[in-house]
């Protein structure tokens, strides 16, 4: 596979496994700059923009570097309420 060109749009899918969902504000794309002096480098990210009506579904334009892409995971956690407590829930006890 080619590395996208600089300004490409690239999309970037986000798929946790089963059970685990993307953690808010975690995902990001950053890359390394010439910094101010010589042998210096500096961090910048790109900009990540949700695409529409697709869940973990990202794009970005690819800047003029290799990128490092991050992301955590979280896990999630499925509740049931007792029957007997909803029963109770709606006689009012």
């Amino acid at each position: 596979m080619k590395p996208p060109k600089e300004n490409a749009d690239v999309t970037l899918t986000a798929t946790p496994n089963e059970g685990y969902r993307l953690k808010a504000e975690t995902l990001a794309v950053s890359y390394q700059i010439p910094g101010e002096n010589a042998g210096e480098t500096k961090t910048e990210k790109a900009v990540l923009t949700p695409v529409e009506g697709k869940e973990g579904v990202y794009t970005f334009k690819m800047p003029a570097a290799d990128v490092t892409v991050t992301a955590e995971f979280e896990q999630t956690y499925k509740v049931k309420v007792d029957d007997t407590l909803k029963k109770r829930q709606r006689e009012g006890g």
